[in-house]
């Protein structure tokens, strides 16, 4: 008996899935919800549609998400050693991504820096405008607050009235405390009085403006803060690798990939990682902060290839 894995945003999408690729006598062998998704694992007795044609199926998906030549060569080259070991499609994609790509979801409850040392310090975003920032800074202030970390959220934002409206307005209603903070004295201040988890949201960095990113580089390095880089799917590679550059010189240790609903083709993201040296943590799939972000795994990476996002779509 074959195992198969799906994935969805709701128990029914998931399910639809499942009747989709496997017909109606499919066997559900576990179902389980886990951070906002749903994850089902179903068999059928008979897989006529598995071993060659199914690699091969895996081959003409990655054809189709703008790879660069050698990272597609390399991903190919795995795929093809790790079959015999790895019969299933899905899972053998999966542990090729893992060789080629990091994958690490920062844990709120236990923060370490790029390194992997253990660190009691504020969690910065950092990225360009329009990239989510402020949704993911909100997205981890509901984690966090679940979690019983007593967040704070300070801004460094605090000439944009459209971002500090939205803070205003989800803090309030938890009862998250909010600052904002537009000097060195302040931040200290805040971060200092506060017995709790402190995220700090950055304003829209232009990698361009040199008195931005010093700026963002002076008050960062004051916060002793663990950086975060977030950046949007679907980015013009050479225009993601020139803003790279730039943003790598503020030290981040992590990277969230937003707007992953917006996109069919994700050799972008693969490039994002691969060129900043940043390990791939989470990503986000819905502006709305009700939708949390969700933890960037192989097998999360693999699905979007084969399936071109379609498990994140009602």
């Amino acid at each position: 008996m074959k195992l198969h894995k799906f994935t969805a945003t709701t128990f029914t999408q998931a399910m639809n899935r499942v009747r989709k690729e496997l017909g109606e006598d499919a066997i559900i062998v576990s179902s389980i919800e886990e951070r906002g998704l749903f994850h089902i694992t179903a068999a059928i007795e008979s897989d006529f549609d598995t071993g060659r044609k199914s690699f091969d199926r895996i081959y003409e998906s990655l054809d189709e998400h703008g790879l660069g030549e050698l990272t597609k060569k390399q991903i190919k080259d795995l795929i093809r050693s790790l079959e015999h070991k790895i019969p299933e499609p899905s899972e053998c994609l999966a542990a090729s991504l893992d060789q080629i790509l990091h994958f690490n979801p920062f844990d709120l409850e236990n923060l370490k820096d790029g390194a992997g040392v253990s660190k009691s310090c504020p969690i910065a975003l950092i990225g360009p405008p329009g990239a989510g920032k402020t949704a993911c800074i909100a997205k981890l202030a509901i984690e966090a607050t679940v979690l019983d970390l007593n967040p704070i959220v300070i801004t460094l934002d605090a000439e944009k009235a459209g971002a500090i409206a939205q803070l205003t307005s989800f803090t309030n209603a938890l009862a998250i405390p909010f600052e904002k903070a537009d000097t060195k004295e302040e931040l200290s201040e805040h971060i200092t009085t506060h017995n709790g988890l402190v995220l700090l949201d950055t304003t829209g960095l232009n990698p361009y403006d040199d008195n931005q990113i010093a700026f963002a580089k002076e008050m960062l390095s004051h916060a002793a803060a663990i950086i975060v880089l977030v950046m949007p799917a679907g980015l013009d590679m050479q225009e993601a690798q020139d803003m790279i550059k730039v943003f790598k010189t503020l030290n981040p240790s992590y990277l969230i990939v937003t707007k992953i609903d917006m996109c069919r083709r994700f050799g972008n993201v693969m490039g994002l990682s691969i060129y900043s040296g940043l390990p791939l943590s989470y990503f986000g799939h819905s502006p709305h902060i009700s939708s949390p972000l969700i933890p960037f795994t192989p097998i999360e990476l693999a699905q979007m290839i084969q399936f071109k996002n379609s498990f994140l779509v009602k």
